[in-house]
């Protein structure tokens, strides 16, 4: 028998060293105030829609140090690749899985 205990989600954010997103939608599920809730160098992984994550928060979030490491599915714009990401795109600390993301960032 397994016995689930529920937690809320800034309890989720503050306690997690590394979350992945697999929601149904495309609703906007992190933005910068569930960013700055994720401890410090905590890695973030979407793979659910593009826009389920505020792509300009979670560049800021990298560039700071917040967010050591992002996994990205899918961006909110697949063609051309969303700019203020570009160029994390480049770097190790940002994972893309899909040809299209791959595609398109090695083509600038």
């Amino acid at each position: 028998k397994v016995t689930l205990k529920g937690i809320t989600m800034d309890q989720l954010l503050a306690d997690s060293d590394i979350i992945t997103l697999h929601t149904p939608g495309s609703a906007v599920v992190i933005t910068e105030t569930e960013l700055n809730k994720m401890k410090q160098g905590s890695v973030l992984i979407n793979c659910a829609r593009g826009g389920v994550v505020n792509e300009v928060a979670l560049k800021n979030a990298m560039d700071s140090g917040k967010i050591a490491f992002a996994g990205v599915d899918v961006f909110e714009h697949h063609l051309p690749v969303s700019r203020c990401l570009f160029t994390l795109c480049r770097s190790d600390y940002f994972g893309r899985t899909n040809r299209h993301a791959t595609g398109t960032v090695s083509g600038y």
